[in-house]
């Protein structure tokens, strides 16, 4: 048995819709709180075997409260949560989902990289006060397929987002935010790896990739077909992007005439240019005015150097779970960090 409990202070307005005392009415619906529990029975007496909290707030609109609906499918439920998500839990342990929202983007990028057998022994050990109730809604699902089950969070499935957008598109005078979690490299050998932008597939994995998105052999670089819905849009969408007329440059910033090498005769002007902001980093106080910026592309746009000398920007110092012995960068997030990673400190919900 399934129980809906909705908990909180809840204050109405008064006169009803003066919307004072504030906040009151709908705009005190945010103080509540909506938990699923389940019951069992045991000795003519229904006890309570799980809760599962959501973190959902209603829109405060006007005149009627949106209800907290969960739904059951099968062996599991799921639930409405911050930011219109949905969170998915086993229906007869409450656990799995949970654990994942609570774990951070690091340690989840992390794990669904292990082989299923680690990963699994991870899984539980990262969450104790789980362990249990863990181990037995994960007992049914093999090694093998454990790493897809624990990465496959939705934010790659196209026909669910494009169902979404079309919602939204209903409403466009409210203000609407979507949030899909997504893996960098999804479906490839790689994926969630933190230097997997300066990773390459070998030939055969190439020719595996090729085969499952159904593209021939000599076709990997064939555009869209001319006059087709697709190829209309790639053209659209590139006179909109096209660059317009530069305003004048500002005054140019004092630097350093010269900086110490090694530098190679020939190299690429990216390589260059990482090299030369490793060299600033050693110049102070020049290096105390030089931020950068990258959206997830850190390696592979040459600012391996400069990080590991200058740290990633991060509201708080925080753990690194990433433990190889041998990297090319060391991933140092803290207060004092003159990195930026786009994205990287956004909401971190589904």
């Amino acid at each position: 048995m399934f129980v809906l409990e909705k908990t909180g202070h809840y204050v109405p307005c008064d006169p009803p819709g003066s919307r004072t005392p504030a906040p009151c009415g709908s705009d005190a619906w945010a103080s509540q709180v909506w938990t699923e529990r389940a019951l069992v029975w045991k000795k003519s007496r229904l006890v309570e075997r799980w809760r599962f909290t959501s973190d959902w707030k209603p829109a405060p609109v006007r005149n009627w409260e949106p209800m907290f609906q969960p739904a059951l499918s099968g062996s599991y439920l799921y639930f409405p949560g911050a930011g219109g998500t949905l969170l998915q839990v086993n229906a007869t342990t409450g656990a799995l989902r949970r654990r994942i929202d609570d774990m951070s983007n690091e340690e989840y990028q992390a794990l669904i990289r292990l082989p299923g057998a680690a990963l699994r022994e991870k899984l539980l050990s990262g969450a104790p006060e789980q362990a249990a109730r863990l181990q037995k809604a994960i007992a049914r699902v093999s090694d093998a397929e454990l790493p897809t089950l624990l990465a496959d969070l939705g934010g790659h499935d196209l026909a669910e987002l494009l169902a979404a957008l079309r919602d939204f598109e209903a409403s466009p005078a409210q203000p609407t935010v979507l949030f899909a979690y997504t893996i960098k490299g999804w479906g490839l050998p790689f994926a969630g790896h933190p230097l997997n932008h300066s990773m390459l597939l070998n030939a055969e994995q190439m020719d595996a990739l090729r085969a499952q998105l159904g593209v021939a052999a000599g076709a990997e670089w064939d555009g869209f077909a001319p006059g087709s819905p697709a190829a209309e849009l790639c053209q659209t969408v590139a006179a909109q992007l096209r660059e317009p007329e530069r305003a004048a440059a500002p005054a140019a910033v004092e630097v350093p005439a010269r900086v110490a090498g090694p530098f190679p005769e020939t190299t690429s002007t990216q390589d260059m240019f990482g090299r030369i902001l490793t060299r600033l980093a050693d110049h102070a106080p020049l290096r105390d005015y030089l931020v950068t910026t990258s959206p997830d592309v850190s390696i592979s746009t040459s600012l391996a150097g400069w990080i590991n000398k200058t740290g990633v920007y991060a509201p708080r110092e925080a753990v690194d779970y990433e433990t190889e012995t041998q990297r090319l960068m060391r991933w140092a997030q803290r207060p004092t960090g003159q990195h930026i990673e786009l994205g990287q400190h956004g909401c971190r919900r589904l």
